[in-house]
């Protein structure tokens, strides 16, 4: 188990160090969660979806095509 001590910044940031982003898998744009605990606070990667149940919600999507009225389509395209 690594423990490092960091600063708190100006802003109240705390910057995690690499070796804990790496071992992780904490990258820049992910989501974190931050929690209360009776021995202080706790940084976890938020809970991942059931995958079976993304991979049926994905699947059912497959072949699902949008149609448009030929008015929603001119209205459509004025916009892009």
């Amino acid at each position: 188990m690594v423990q490092l001590q960091v600063k708190l910044g100006l802003k109240g940031q705390v910057l995690i160090p690499k070796i804990l982003r790496d071992e992780f898998g904490l990258v820049p744009g992910r989501d974190v969660v931050i929690k209360e605990t009776a021995d202080g606070v706790l940084i976890s990667r938020p809970q991942v979806e059931d995958p079976i149940a993304f991979l049926e919600k994905c699947a059912k999507e497959i072949g699902k095509k949008k149609t448009y009225t030929s008015k929603e389509y001119e209205e459509h395209m004025e916009r892009a």
